[in-house]
């Protein structure tokens, strides 16, 4: 389970803004261990299986060895399949919804599994009781929503960056979240079949993963052309579409909006290095400016990896934006990698809590700052990026280049924004 987590990224304006962050040792004030959505709107999702018939056999596809892991009806040529879950917003009042149960059972395997002495069954039964926001085949608000496509991190499900995606959809947007069956963790399919990550960390998992997201919009767009009378693909506004992800989904998502076919009009990132995905090395091009809205937020600690200069930083063109999540550029330790996913908030489970007396969260990509704090601020920035450039809502902060703040009862200073002419 935790091989994912410990694994898993320009001539400016540079501002601070207030809006501190406590050690990760402290819960939020509640029993939630995902963060509540905090939009006028409730959360529903239907899960849809993706089959690209134009990449046969699936790159991943071994023979005599991972059958099992294709369709029945996809055993002729073994394509590509994946899921996507598009989460959309709801007037509906949605039911008790546990949360995605091969994260919750992969969770309380490792932990019964990590020698803990002081372990016990209610670390075991909070852990299975973690609830999910979001509801499945609510009905769907009868509006037109702007659809923002997710590509999830290296080795992780769609479904483990519910902090954010229900921050989104809460707000007015529809997210199609796509899990990279073999690139991710967990690929869950309608007929039953879990298929675990087995992709090492090369470069193909670029290139499927790219052909991921574009074959996903392709059959999205395709879909809602003939099923006109389907509620969920009548709310897509397709003419707004943007595009987001973490870590390694993150520089697919860069990739895509470089190509000379992206379809998408904004794009963010969560914590993407800027690496060649060929070498899996730093490199300078990969600092360079995009010619459609950007916004890339990054870690405390995002240049201290892949010999990444401290000094780097990102060329941003008009309407290109860089956030770091730290107090300062020397402070590398209040954000790190696992903040961008539930795994900020999920850590005050008392089975973590229990696991940090010998082990710190950094040990887990996680930094020192409250993780629901960190969970408001990527939030307030997604959110204000794609209300901006998709929705053409004034955002005071990105308009001023004011960098965010979301408690205006602490004191700090714990993000930097820096702004494109």
């Amino acid at each position: 389970m935790f091989k994912k987590i410990t694994a898993a990224l320009p001539l400016l304006i540079i501002l601070t803004a207030c809006g501190g962050g406590s050690s990760s040792s402290q819960p939020n004030l509640g029993n939630d261990y995902l963060t509540a959505p905090t939009g006028s709107y409730h959360v529903g999702y239907r899960d849809m299986r993706m089959v690209n018939d134009q990449v046969c056999p699936d790159p991943y596809f071994l023979k005599g060895t991972n059958e099992a892991d294709f369709g029945a009806d996809n055993h002729a040529k073994f394509c590509r399949e994946f899921m996507v879950r598009i989460y959309y917003p709801s007037h509906m009042t949605p039911t008790t919804s546990p949360y995605f149960s091969p994260i919750v059972d992969g969770l309380a395997a490792f932990f019964q599994n990590a020698g803990i002495p002081d372990l016990t069954a209610d670390d075991i039964t909070a852990i299975k009781g973690v609830q999910s926001f979001t509801s499945k085949n609510l009905k769907v608000s009868a509006e037109k929503f702007p659809v923002i496509f997710f590509n999830p991190g290296y080795g992780m499900e769609a479904q483990i960056y519910e902090d954010s995606i229900t921050g989104l959809v809460s707000h007015g947007y529809i997210v199609v979240a796509l899990s990279n069956t073999f690139i991710g963790e967990n690929t869950q399919f309608p007929d039953g079949r879990l298929v675990q990550q087995t992709a090492p960390k090369e470069q193909p998992i670029f290139d499927t993963s790219k052909g991921d997201i574009l074959f996903s919009y392709a059959q999205i767009t395709k879909v809602k052309a003939g099923a006109p009378s389907d509620p969920l693909f009548n709310a897509m506004d397709l003419e707004k579409t943007g595009l987001y992800g973490h870590s390694m989904g993150a520089i697919d998502t860069i990739n895509v909006a470089r190509g000379s076919s992206n379809p998408f009009k904004a794009v963010a990132t969560l914590d993407s290095f800027p690496i060649d995905v060929n070498t899996m090395s730093y490199s300078p091009d990969e600092l360079k400016g995009l010619t459609i809205p950007s916004l890339r937020i990054n870690a405390a600690d995002w240049n201290q990896q892949f010999n990444i200069p401290s000094d780097a930083k990102y060329q941003l063109l008009h309407d290109n934006y860089a956030v770091i999540l730290s107090p300062s550029a020397s402070d590398s330790t209040y954000t790190r990698h696992n903040n961008f996913s539930d795994y900020s908030t999920l850590q005050y489970l008392s089975a973590f809590q229990k696991i940090f007396e010998s082990q710190s969260p950094e040990t887990y990509s996680l930094g020192v700052a409250n993780g629901y704090h960190v969970v408001k601020l990527t939030n307030a920035y997604l959110n204000g990026f794609f209300d901006k450039y998709l929705t053409n809502k004034g955002t005071s902060f990105l308009d001023k280049c004011q960098a965010v703040s979301v408690d205006s009862a602490a004191s700090g200073s714990d993000n930097m924004l820096e702004c494109g002419s």
